[in-house]
Formats: C-alpha cells, sequence, structure tokens
C-alpha cells in the first residue's frame, strides 16, 4: 500500500502546472549558461562551464532555489486531503499511518527528485550546441554528475523537503510552513555572515545544510584546471554534513509520523466559535435586500442626496479597511514575521558590528546595508 500511495501522489503531482514551469525554467537557465556568451553563472577566471567544481556550485545553487518548489509539493501532500474534506474517508481505509504519512512524502520528494534531472540534461545538451565556444566548455564527465546529483542535489532535496514536510503536519498550515521557508533561507545567509570566522570553518562546513561551505573548503587551494577536472573526496567535513543532515531529514520524518493524527478531529473551540457566529449571522443576511441595480451603493436608496451618499461611501471605505487591516494584522503570520525581524535586525547588529574584523563604530553608513542584505 505504501508504494501504491507514493504512486498516486507522484502522478498526482506530475498533472501541476508549477512542476513543468519550474523543470523548464530550470532548464532553460542551465542549457543557455553552456552557450552564450553573455549568460554565465558563478564564472571565474578560467573555469569551464562545465567544470566539475562549477556542477557541484550549480546544483548547491539550484536546490537552494528548489526549496520554494519542493515546499509546494510536499506540504500541500499532507494538508491536502483535510483541506477537501478527503482525509476522513482515507482514514476509514485499512491504511496506515506509516503508510500514509511515508508515502505521500516520498510521492512528492520523486517528484521534486525528477524535477533537479533538469539540471545534467540541460548541462550535456548545452554544451553539444553547434554555437557553444569550444573555449569555454570542457569534455562531458557521468562522474561530475552523479557526485553533484547524489551526494549534493538529492540529500539537500531531501533535508529540505523532510522539515518542511515535517513543520506542515505539525501545524497544519501552508502559511506557516512558507513562513518557515523564509527564515530558513534569511537565517542561511544570515549565519554564513556573520560565522565567516577562520576559526569556525570546520564547524560552519559541517552545519550549514545545503554543503555549500563544505565544497568551497574542500577546493579552496585546488587550481583552476584542478577544479575543471577534479572533485573533492567525500571525506572529512562533507561526509560529516551529509549524515548529519541524513539524520537530520530521518528525524524529521519521525516527528511527522509521531505528530500526526491519524484520525478525525473533534471540532475545535475556536471552530465552534466561528460555527456559531455564522449560525447567528445567517437570518441577518438573508433577510437583508440585495443591493438594486443601476448605480446604487450598496443597497442605499437612489433618493439620497449625493452628500449622503459620500459619507455612506467613505464610511464603507473605512470599514472595509479596518476589516482588512484586522485580517493582517491578526494573522498567525504578522506576529511571527514581526518577531522573526526583529531577530534579524537584533542579531546583524550584535553580530555584524565589525564587518571587516577591524573595530570601528556602528554607524548606519555601516550597518544599514547588513540590516538590507539580511532582509
Amino acid at each position: 500500500m505504501l508504494i501504491q500511495i507514493a504512486r498516486f501522489e507522484f502522478r498526482y503531482l506530475l498533472r501541476n502546472p508549477l512542476l513543468w514551469i519550474t523543470a523548464l525554467a530550470t532548464f532553460a537557465m542551465i542549457f543557455f549558461s553552456m552557450n552564450l556568451e553573455d549568460w554565465e553563472m558563478g564564472s571565474e577566471g578560467g573555469l569551464v562551464r562545465n567544470a566539475a567544481y562549477a556542477t557541484l556550485r550549480n546544483s548547491v545553487m539550484l536546490s537552494l532555489v528548489f526549496m520554494f518548489v519542493t515546499t509546494s509539493f510536499v506540504a500541500n501532500a499532507v494538508i491536502r486531503d483535510d483541506e477537501t474534506g478527503f482525509g476522513p474517508i482515507i482514514r476509514s481505509t485499512p491504511i496506515t499511518k506509516f503508510q500514509y504519512i511515508l508515502g505521500r512524502f516520498l510521492g512528492a520528494f520523486s517528484v521534486a527528485a525528477v524535477c533537479m534531472l533538469a539540471l545534467p540534461l540541460a548541462t550535456i545538451l548545452g554544451s553539444l550546441m553547434p554555437w557553444a565556444n569550444p573555449a569555454n566548455l570542457g569534455p562531458n564527465r557521468i562522474t561530475d554528475h552523479l557526485y553533484a546529483y547524489f551526494l549534493i542535489a538529492l540529500p539537500n532535496l531531501l533535508t529540505h523537503s523532510a522539515i518542511f514536510f515535517a513543520l506542515a503536519t505539525i501545524t497544519r498550515s501552508m502559511m506557516a510552513t512558507y513562513i518557515g521557508v523564509i527564515s530558513l533561507v534569511a537565517g542561511f545567509f544570515s549565519l554564513e555572515g556573520a560565522l565567516s570566522r577562520p576559526q569556525l570553518e570546520s564547524v560552519v562546513a559541517i552545519a550549514e545544510p545545503f554543503a555549500a561551505r563544505a565544497v568551497k573548503d574542500a577546493v579552496r587551494y585546488w587550481t583552476i584546471a584542478e577544479r575543471n577536472t577534479m572533485l573533492p573526496d567525500f571525506t572529512g567535513a562533507l561526509l560529516y554534513n551529509r549524515l548529519l543532515w541524513l539524520a537530520v531529514s530521518l528525524l524529521c520524518l519521525a516527528a511527522a509520523w509521531a505528530v500526526y493524527r491519524f484520525a478525525d478531529r473533534g471540532m475545535s473551540k475556536r471552530e465552534r466559535k466561528k460555527q456559531k457566529r455564522d449560525a447567528q449571522a445567517s437570518p441577518a443576511a438573508q433577510s437583508s435586500p440585495p443591493s438594486p441595480a443601476g448605480g446604487q451603493l450598496a443597497g442605499l436608496p437612489e433618493a439620497l442626496p449625493s452628500s449622503a451618499a459620500g459619507r455612506a461611501g467613505r464610511a464603507l471605505m473605512w470599514l472595509r479597511m479596518k476589516f482588512e487591516f484586522r485580517q493582517v494584522v491578526l494573522s498567525p503570520a504578522f506576529p511571527v514575521l514581526m518577531l522573526y525581524g526583529m531577530y534579524v535586525t537584533v542579531f546583524v547588529l550584535l553580530t555584524q558590528r565589525y564587518p571587516d574584523y577591524a573595530p570601528e563604530y556602528p554607524t548606519t553608513l555601516t550597518l544599514i546595508p547588513e540590516i538590507e542584505d539580511a532582509f
């Protein structure tokens, strides 16, 4: 049953336009970076565009970008049934919680993994185009792409897919999950800048979730010729980084399984209050007359003078503004984003006082750009 659930989820997501748009955009970006003179990604002097190191670097970059796409797949996989009302039907079948959780995740993760194959395919095909400059390209080595896909890209996809799958399972909210995505991306760049101290290189290389620092440190003292043709040994910080985040991924999946309640929930207190308000409002809504046609304003008599109609319009606009303002301010996302904004600001002010390792006064001129980058 586990395989059937994963296959269903895989086939379902294949009909998602976001998948094909992402795959096409990824393919086009990498394809043209191989053969157009003015379109190059991360140029380094003397480094060919399909170099071994360039392949690893592109895998890290795209796995970071794919975080927004995979979140929509894996988070929606566990939330969708409850939103559509199909959840009780599934829970009435012999499917176990383990089969349901893992099957949904594997199906969504497989779609993201297939989409990531656009990177090696675009690299190889783009380098074979007749208009490509041979001076910018080297030989295509399948080992470079296998290394980048299975040791860099796929573990990265697994890491953030598992993290946000667990977050969606715990919160049952796409909004909370996307806030988690934004927080992880912003925190990644903030911490990478704040912890760029020579004495912390090994720790950061192991702890950084996308292995960007581990790959960079592994080739730090390589020549351009070595970066073009050689792959770093899968040892040291790179190996420990992959093992650490594989363990984190498994823990997140275990947490998702543990907290998911594979039974129909009773109506919460908030839901009961909402149902009561709706029931009280429905008679009034049914008894209110429909808005007359002919340009009248929200059911107001057409005989009202223009000044009264103008005041009524302004009153209605004010009520609408208050309603929309309350919708934003009272939503769960608003205090989270405000608190995170405060955290980012304080974090930058405390850690970026001496951006060039030279003591200086924390002036507006030096700190505002750092805060802007963090936001």
